[in-house]
Formats: C-alpha cells, sequence, structure tokens
C-alpha cells in the first residue's frame, strides 16, 4: 500500500468519522465524534463524512448521521463486514482512505477503536493521536489581544507578530482547562512524560498538585535532572532542550502540553519513547489543543508537515478581520 509520507499533503482535505455499528445500529459515540467532527470541519472549511462500514445496517441509523453534520456518509456493505475483524476493517478503511484522502480521522475511543486506530495508523504510515483533547479558551481575552494588540502581560502595546502570537498563546495555554485535562491525564497514566515550550508553562506545571508520593523533575534550560525512577512521576522537558539525544522506556506516555511550531521538533519528542526495546505494546501521545484560531494554525501547519510561520500567519489573520 502506498504511504502517506510519499504525497503530497495537499491532495489531503477533509474530516471523516468512523460510525461504529453493532448488529445493524450505529453505536452512540459516533453521533458524539460526528457533532465533534463538525466544528473541527467548520473550523478547517472542509467537509465532513461518516463511514460506516457492516451488512445490512438498518437505512435509519445512516440517514441519521446527517442530522449530526456529516455532508456525506459513505457505507461499505458487505456480509464480511458484519461483525468487526481487526484485517478487515483495517484494509477496508485504509483502502477508501488511500482513494479519497481525507485530512482528519476521528475514530472513537472503544475497545474497537482502540484496536481499529493502531493498526490503520501502522498500515498508512502516518501519525496516531491517541485522546487527543480540545480545551476551553478564554475568548474575551483573546478576542482583546487580537483587536486591540495589547500586551496584557507587559501592559503595553504589542509591537510584532511574534509577540502577538505569543500573547495568544500564552492566553490559550495558561487556561483552567488545560491544566485540569493534564490531571485528569495523569490519573490515567501515573508515569509520564510533559512537553512544554515556554517558562510560563513550566511555572505553571510545578505548581500543580500531583500528588504526596510524585517525583517531579525537569530537563530545560536551567535544569538537566535525570528520569525519574519511582512508581508516580512527572518528566518536565523543554521542546529545544530535550527534542533528542535522550531515550525512555519507564513509560508509555507522552503528553504535548502545547505545540511547538517545528514539525521536526515534534517528531523527535515524540520519538523519545518509541524505541525498539520498549516493553509497551501500545505508546500514548496526548496533544492538549483548544479550537483557539492559533492552535488550530499551528496544527494545520504541523499536519502538512512543516513549521508555522508566525509573519505569514499574522499577516493573513489581519487580512481575513480587516
Amino acid at each position: 500500500m502506498a504511504e502517506f509520507n510519499a504525497m503530497d499533503t495537499a491532495a489531503f482535505k477533509g474530516v471523516w468519522v468512523f460510525c461504529e455499528q453493532r448488529e445493524g445500529q450505529v453505536q452512540a459515540i459516533s453521533y458524539q465524534l460526528l457533532s465533534e467532527g463538525r466544528k473541527l470541519a467548520n473550523d478547517l472549511g472542509v467537509e465532513l463524512c461518516g463511514v460506516v462500514m457492516g451488512s445490512e445496517v438498518n437505512e435509519d441509523y445512516l440517514k441519521a448521521l446527517g442530522g449530526y453534520g456529516a455532508d456525506r456518509v459513505y457505507y461499505i456493505d458487505s456480509p464480511l463486514l458484519k461483525d468487526y475483524t481487526t484485517d478487515g476493517y483495517a484494509k477496508v478503511l485504509c483502502d477508501l482512505i488511500m482513494e479519497k484522502k481525507p485530512e482528519i480521522m476521528l475514530i472513537g475511543a472503544t475497545n474497537l477503536g482502540r484496536d481499529l486506530g493502531p493498526r490503520c495508523a501502522a498500515r498508512l504510515h502516518t501519525g496516531l493521536t491517541a485522546d487527543c483533547t480540545h480545551l476551553d479558551v478564554d475568548v474575551a481575552k483573546y478576542k482583546d489581544a487580537s483587536k486591540l494588540r495589547w500586551n496584557p502581560y507587559k501592559n503595553e502595546p504589542i509591537t510584532n507578530a511574534g509577540e502577538l502570537c505569543y500573547v495568544w498563546r500564552r492566553i490559550v495555554n495558561s487556561d483552567d482547562s488545560r491544566q485540569v485535562a493534564l490531571m485528569e491525564l495523569f490519573e490515567k497514566h501515573p508515569k509520564m512524560i510533559v512537553f512544554y515550550n515556554f517558562d510560563y508553562e513550566l511555572d505553571i506545571l510545578k505548581n500543580l498538585y500531583y500528588g504526596d508520593d510524585v517525583e517531579v523533575a525537569e530537563w530545560n534550560g536551567h535544569k538537566h535532572q535525570p528520569i525519574p525512577t519511582s512508581d508516580s512521576w512527572v518528566y518536565l522537558v523543554q521542546y529545544t532542550a530535550g527534542a533528542e539525544g535522550w531515550n525512555c522506556i519507564s513509560t508509555d506516555t507522552i503528553v504535548f502540553y502545547s505545540q511547538n511550531y517545528s514539525y521536526k521538533i515534534m517528531k523527535q519528542s515524540a520519538g523519545r519513547t518509541d524505541r525498539l526495546n520498549t516493553p509497551f505494546k501500545e505508546l500514548y501521545y496526548y496533544h492538549l489543543k483548544s479550537r483557539s484560531a492559533i492552535d488550530l494554525a499551528i496544527s494545520r501547519a504541523l499536519s502538512e508537515k512543516r513549521n508555522f510561520n508566525e509573519t505569514k500567519y499574522v499577516n493573513s489573520y489581519s487580512k481575513r478581520t480587516a
């Protein structure tokens, strides 16, 4: 099968949702994903499609998908797909993806989805973001910075594109919902690496209460502490300091608290746990993102395997909002 890496990413467009069915009935998780997918498709200005695989699926269920936001539904009907099999579903879904080329595929975090998602990612040689979490943002504060070009952290005018992007990102990355999401993940994964960009993020991460017996260590421009060895730990790593040059096989979890502008650095960071000698069968990568314009723009650049350019983005943003 052809690989995504060898193809022009500009050819991929659209958001797809895998709509899980059992015994001919579309499951509730599919409707939830379609609602979220509709928001994402609107943000990106692309089509939302549902994908159903099975045999003799009730037509009423297929029609209902449109009511939850699907612009189009691909229904693959075959007796061989009546019941889920890993190889059968993965092959059919991957063939359809390669033919139609969606840029994003959403699959529910069910037992079926947790089996199918990694298999498809491996076949397609593309990235897999498990349990991707979208977060809130202080919209009023964000809009004020955009309109007034005022830096609330320095109490002075914003003078350039880099500073504006920094302010936008600080508003987004400091939101309480991001901290709550991180702590919820830590409850499931008591050993985790957390990548971040800025010193204010480090201050936030250090001041969270992880537990009395949790060891917290850092790798950044200020400290280079070793990976903790206790039963429960958090390793806070700044991208530019620790994106390469070390490996860790004592955890299966990396959380990207914020996104780096560099596609290369993001890939290198993810590779810290993706080692041949890891004892884990599955690795988890959690990308914490809001629906803010700045987060979406950075995500889009990275999905196209290019670096995010502040000046180009601010110029484009200014033209759109003029």
